[in-house]
């Protein structure tokens, strides 16, 4: 009796250190989680590491294909098709008048949009994924370029911040080229847009910064 007592202790024990050790805390239906915060502060409970994100507006889909994770992506809105970078083949939907049954078809884990696809007023286009379970994530709509730190936000959701981080020194390296650009200008119609199209607005994280 002992014997058998003392083995089912060392398989709790076993079961304890392999939930402990999974990196993230597991809500009440048993599946990881972990806690992100966004730029307004608020926490986000999210899956530990998800592998099936859908991106529902141009911002988030050049962020996630600059952070190198657009493996991760199962759908795109229809407005993001002519990013570089995309998987061959990739679903698009209408971001305006999504159709839930076939983005829940695709088991996303999560969903992160603009927040302008929140009309005062309206409900949530997204609420059904809500209902099924699919964490719906709103990002803000930038007016400055302080709104870059929403890079960091969407890395930290993709388990990637170091590339954040890359990507950022990067993107900050740009805008410091237009700035020189800039100041060098003496025709600003037409030199600033001929220099500028020579530069991507947001460059790859694996690109060294000059």
């Amino acid at each position: 009796m002992k014997k058998l007592l003392s083995a089912l202790t060392i398989l709790s024990l076993v079961f304890l250190f392999a939930a402990c050790g999974n990196g993230g805390d597991a809500d009440e239906s048993g599946e990881n989680t972990r806690t992100v915060v966004n730029s307004a502060g608020e926490e986000i409970t999210i899956p530990a590491d998800a592998k099936k994100i859908i991106a529902g507006a141009p911002s988030v889909v050049e962020i996630m294909v600059g952070l190198g994770v657009a493996d991760k992506l199962v759908a795109i809105d229809n407005y993001s098709t002519d990013v570089e970078g995309l998987p061959e083949g990739i679903p698009t939907f209408d971001s305006l008048s999504p159709d839930i049954e076939n983005l829940l078809s695709l088991e996303p884990e999560i969903l992160i949009t603009s927040g302008m696809s929140l009309v005062s007023g309206a409900e949530n286009p997204y609420q059904a994924l809500v209902d099924q379970g699919v964490t719906v994530i709103f990002t803000d709509n930038a007016t400055s370029l302080e709104g870059i730190s929403d890079i960091l936000f969407i890395a930290d959701v993709c388990n990637v911040k170091e590339a954040g981080e890359t990507l950022i020194s990067n993107l900050s390296a740009q805008i410091d080229a237009y700035r020189q650009i800039g100041n060098t200008i003496t025709d600003k119609k037409k030199s600033t847009l001929k220099s500028i199209r020579t530069l991507p607005f947001i460059p790859s994280a694996a690109t060294t910064s000059p």
